[in-house]
């Protein structure tokens, strides 16, 4: 049991890292007013509906949408 103690640590910290990288895909938001953005969103493989997304277009910086911004979105 206490060979694996020195593990623990490194197995936190590579959980936090997966979850911190990046995977912009394709893909496009439907806006309230329904204008089609495509760009590219931050895709976590949500299990469930996301409190937030990140997008992007081509040369801009990342905004992050919440469910009252945006009526629908697509990876």
């Amino acid at each position: 049991m206490h060979k694996y103690l020195p593990i623990i640590p490194f197995l936190i910290f590579a959980t936090f890292q997966l979850f911190a990288q990046e995977n912009y895909q394709s893909g496009y938001i439907i806006k309230n007013n329904g204008d089609t953005i495509r760009g590219e969103i931050d895709n976590k493989y949500w299990r469930k509906s996301p409190d937030q997304i990140s997008f992007k277009q081509a040369g801009s910086t990342k905004i992050a949408y919440e469910p009252k911004d945006i009526h629908a979105f697509r990876v």
